[in-house]
């Protein structure tokens, strides 16, 4: 993990650009992710942004490591719907911002949190304005949440965690996951069972089961699952 000082500089800092090109891309929109995919992504990236952009749901039922695209939803739903989506509006996304954060919810996550993870890569995030959106939009969809009617009550959001190795200066400092942080949620039970899969975290509880991390959050703070493609 990172330290907590990268954090505090936020996800532009990692991403190796400068903030002229970066907010270029920004004011591009939709042509700059594309191009960043045509350019740098697997021929699995490439089919998860078709299908997004180009393709609705029901289309396209292989089975991807993170499950089916769109899978559980009604048939025929396009880019379109999502775009316009009472909660996209509502947070003030762009087109730019649901595709985005639409392509990340696929199996085009690996790509996307790879170089995140590797602070030594002597070279720019290959989907610096992909990421970008991701971060701006996930901020956005707090308003969807913040107008709720439980906006103020607190909720315990759990992290599962599993083959890490915590120091005493990781507990008393803490740290920083560099990536887009989706994984979470108010049930205990999946990132418990998420966490099993694996060697068990070298600090206590020390039962072979899962260590938790438990967090305190306004249910303002929730992102909001309706512009996912894929349930992970």
């Amino acid at each position: 993990m990172g330290q907590p000082v990268t954090s505090a500089l936020g996800v532009h800092h990692v991403l190796g650009l400068s903030d002229a090109m970066l907010h270029g891309g920004l004011a591009e929109g939709i042509p700059a992710i594309v191009r960043e995919f045509e350019t740098h992504g697997t021929h699995e990236d490439k089919e998860c942004i078709d299908y997004i952009l180009h393709q609705s749901s029901g289309s396209n039922l292989k089975v991807w490591p993170n499950g089916i695209l769109d899978g559980g939803r009604q048939n025929g739903i396009t880019f379109e719907h999502f775009a316009s989506h009472p909660a996209a509006q509502q947070a003030g996304l762009s087109a730019a911002h649901v595709l985005a954060l639409r392509v990340y919810s696929t199996a085009a996550y690996k790509s996307l949190n790879g170089p995140l993870r590797n602070p030594q890569r002597g070279a720019p995030h290959p989907f610096a304005v992909t990421i970008a959106f991701i971060n701006e939009g996930i901020k956005r969809l707090r308003a969807v949440s913040a107008a709720a009617d439980d906006a103020d009550e607190s909720v315990d959001l759990w992290r599962g965690l599993r083959d890490m190795h915590f120091n005493e200066e990781f507990a008393k400092i803490g740290g920083t996951e560099v990536r887009p942080g989706e994984r979470g949620g108010t049930d205990q039970a999946p990132d418990g069972r998420w966490s099993l899969n694996g060697r068990r975290c070298d600090r206590e509880p020390r039962r072979g089961r899962a260590l938790l991390e438990e967090r305190k959050a306004t249910a303002a703070q929730n992102y909001h699952l309706e512009l996912h493609a894929a349930w992970r």
